[in-house]
């Protein structure tokens, strides 16, 4: 009975041997295309970071160009909110001007073609037909806007 029993013992321990041999050889198998298959999904996911990648560049390149673009147009704002200071330092001076160029386009002559002024910058007064249809004379001062004192308040 006891070589019996080890005899089936023995069978049971060759068969559990089978088992675990095919179960091994199954294993080994899955393991090998595991492996046949690995460098592919590697392939698979260093393309896609290499295209995230490539789109990122392009997006920092876009925010580069983007970023120099407006880097440009703040300088020519800055540029011009220093041009408009330096009219809005001149101010009076430009409406003296602009004063002077519309008693230029006035004319010299009234309808009847005979001469009405010399020029209001001669005469020192003006006439201006006032709200009721009458004509007015007031005086007329250009200032040129230009400070005709020096620094310590003597005329140049």
């Amino acid at each position: 009975m006891h070589i019996e029993a080890l005899t089936k013992r023995n069978m049971q321990l060759e068969e559990q041997l089978k088992e675990l041999s095919e179960a091994n050889r199954k294993q080994s198998e899955a393991h090998a295309q595991s492996l046949a298959v690995l460098p592919l999904r590697m392939n698979q996911t260093m393309k896609a970071k290499d295209e995230k990648i490539t789109e990122l560049q392009a997006e920092v390149d876009r925010l580069k160009l983007e970023a120099s673009e407006r880097e440009m147009l703040m300088e020519h704002l800055q540029n011009k909110c220093k041009i408009l200071d330096e009219v809005a330092r001149h101010r009076d001076a430009l409406e003296s001007v602009l004063a002077c160029l519309d008693i230029i386009q006035e004319p010299d002559y009234d309808a009847d073609g005979e001469n009405e002024r010399e020029t209001d910058l001669i005469n020192g007064s003006i006439e201006k037909e006032g709200n009721d249809g009458r004509k007015e004379a007031r005086d007329f001062r250009i200032d040129s806007g230009v400070d005709t004192e020096g620094p310590s308040g003597s005329s140049y």
